[in-house]
């Protein structure tokens, strides 16, 4: 449409009403030249952008073409609005949510994959910290939770709550965040679970919030040194954990559903107990440690 091109918007409206549809490239090019009534004239026409044409404005910082482009009915992407949200782009993020991204969703990933920078700028532009994502967790408890993760950011937790994230609300059903953590310990992620246990308990996390087995994290890092596959396991971490828990206010007499505090947990298997670990948990170096006594019935 040559009348497109010349910018013509009284000319482009007598082409459209003649039956002439608009393109996708003459309306980007109207936008670009900030001429909205052809661009409004061309969206009319049914001129229609594509997701990659938006990927492209949104990666160039193009917003009047952003703009244009979802009005014509393109519909942006997550991974757009993130990648936006990491190079601090508010405007950018904005306009992709009016396109329909869900930016509590956005939010979600970010703290799962320690995407730090994104989240004050999702959360700027109307995330909420402390919604559920789509498995029930919360992205404070994706932003904590190490297991089967290897790119995490201390950065992500402390964002998190800076902008109001509850450091005691996992989410719909899940264990508490510290727990999540605390089972970690020993598993080589860097930078190691013990920062992430200070981050926490500064943040305002219970110390001896219970699981479902009535279990604190002092607990879970005892059953997660018990259970450390290494021939030799390194009980520095977990005797750091334990410490990191103990100056965090967490009590070493808590006691499991079953009865059990952190130390007669540690010393189940005479064979694991390590003397690092059962120091830090308060045991007397000099005391025995016995296997746990078993009735027996005699025929």
């Amino acid at each position: 449409m040559e009348a497109a091109r010349r910018n013509s918007a009284r000319a482009v409206r007598t082409l459209i009403e003649a039956g002439a549809k608009g393109t996708a490239k003459q309306l980007i090019d109207a936008a670009r030249a900030n001429e909205t009534n052809v661009v409004a004239a061309l969206i009319e026409s049914g001129a229609k952008g594509t997701r990659s044409q938006l990927e492209t404005a949104a990666r160039l910082r193009e917003l009047a073409v952003v703009a244009a482009l979802i009005q014509s009915g393109a519909k942006g992407t997550r991974p757009q609005t993130l990648e936006a949200a990491s190079r601090n782009e508010p405007a950018v993020v904005d306009a992709l949510a009016r396109s329909g991204v869900d930016l509590d969703v956005v939010l979600f990933e970010a703290a799962l994959h320690g995407e730090a920078e994104a989240i004050p700028v999702l959360i700027e532009c109307g995330a909420d910290p402390n919604a559920p994502g789509r498995n029930g967790s919360v992205p404070l408890y994706a932003a904590a939770a190490l297991r089967g993760r290897r790119h995490v950011k201390v950065d992500a937790i402390r964002r998190l709550r800076e902008a109001g994230a509850d450091p005691n609300d996992s989410g719909n059903g899940f264990e508490p965040i510290l727990h999540s953590v605390a089972k970690s310990v020993g598993w080589g992620y860097a930078p190691s679970p013990v920062e992430h246990i200070g981050v926490l308990l500064e943040a305002g996390a219970d110390p001896d919030a219970r699981d479902h087995n009535g279990t604190t994290a002092l607990h879970a890092v005892v059953w997660a040194h018990l259970h450390d596959r290494a021939e030799e396991p390194d009980p520095a971490p977990y005797a750091a954990a334990i410490a990191a828990l103990l100056a965090g206010g967490a009590s070493p007499h808590a006691r499991d559903s079953f009865g059990r505090t952190p130390l007669e947990c540690a010393t189940r298997n005479p064979g694991r107990a390590d003397p690092a670990v059962l120091a830090a948990l308060g045991k007397n170096p000099a005391d025995r440690v016995r296997a746990p006594y078993r009735a027996t019935h005699r025929r």
